[in-house]
């Protein structure tokens, strides 16, 4: 049996299918592709947790997408620097590399 058009989940899953891959090429250009598997994820989970919301007057949500991409971006940013403070503070030398010496 196929979902009713007006099912959260099938509204979800076309607007996935609609908007994806304009989500992934730009979250890609700024994280590189791998990450931007996860971002894009990560994006469209908090899309269907903010659909409340969502502005239904607007009859496109790119822009609505494109702005929780931004933040998802972000907040992985300063994940990373946090992280790569975290492990300069324990292991403030590096060691020697095997072609230093």
């Amino acid at each position: 049996m196929r979902d009713h058009p007006n099912r959260p989940a099938a509204r979800q899953d076309r607007l996935y299918r609609r908007h994806a891959p304009a989500v992934q090429g730009y979250v890609a250009r700024r994280l590189g592709p791998q990450a931007a598997e996860d971002v894009v994820a990560e994006t469209f989970m908090a899309a269907f947790r903010a659909r409340g919301r969502y502005d239904t007057s607007r009859e496109e949500a790119r822009a609505w997408l494109s702005g929780i991409a931004t933040r998802e971006i972000a907040a992985r940013k300063r994940v990373e620097r946090s992280w790569y403070r975290k492990v300069e503070v324990a292991c403030p030398d590096p060691p020697v590399s095997c072609s230093a010496v």
